[in-house]
């Protein structure tokens, strides 16, 4: 992605570019280093394979909880 938007603004955008000031308001600069950074750093706590990790384990740590509760047997195998 970060070399498409370089393509585009090398190809179509810095046609219309007088100067650092219209640089500046153009879009595709900031999706590149946009993409540039989670290229870099990931996306952490806020990907969506994290949320639903997070989800999926919390939900199996209640299910667990829940089907885990089972009788004691006593050396004579009695449930007490």
């Amino acid at each position: 992605m970060v070399i498409n938007m370089i393509v585009a603004i090398v190809t179509v955008k810095l046609k219309n570019v007088a100067g650092l000031d219209d640089f500046v308001e153009l879009d595709e600069p900031l999706y590149a280093l946009t993409y540039l950074w989670l290229g870099f750093n990931g996306a952490g706590a806020v990907s969506f394979d994290y949320l639903i990790s997070h989800f999926l384990r919390r939900g199996r740590q209640s299910a667990s909880i829940a089907t885990d509760v089972r009788p004691e047997l006593d050396p004579a195998g009695s449930t007490r």
